[in-house]
């Protein structure tokens, strides 16, 4: 998941994994609420945008590195250029049962 800038759109300030999206999870000590997001921060690309939402020690961008924070739904999009014709072929062999399968995954 790509996460941008409240106050640039077009800014991407990390990259990160969707951790929820339940209203009712705590992040940071507040319930996330409607249209917000749970992320784990994994890589960081703009170090110093301050958080939305700052905790504890968190309050950049790259405080976060490896912990969750809460985003906006709306600024958090998720890469498809990655992926839209990534194909996976595992091809798994058993000799003895003379078995092979084939795994195909499409993710379009």
């Amino acid at each position: 998941m790509d996460i941008f800038s409240l106050f640039d759109p077009t800014k991407c300030l990390a990259i990160g994994r969707l951790q929820g999206i339940d209203p009712s999870k705590v992040v940071g000590g507040q319930p996330l609420g409607p249209c917000w997001c749970e992320i784990l921060v994994q890589i960081v690309m703009e170090r110093n945008e301050q958080l939305i939402r700052p905790y504890g020690l968190l309050q950049t961008i790259e405080d976060a590195l490896g912990a969750p924070i809460a985003w906006p739904l709306k600024l958090v999009y998720f890469d498809t250029k990655l992926f839209k014709f990534f194909s996976l072929q595992i091809f798994v062999s058993w000799m003895d049962n003379e078995v092979v399968f084939l795994l195909n995954l499409l993710i379009l």
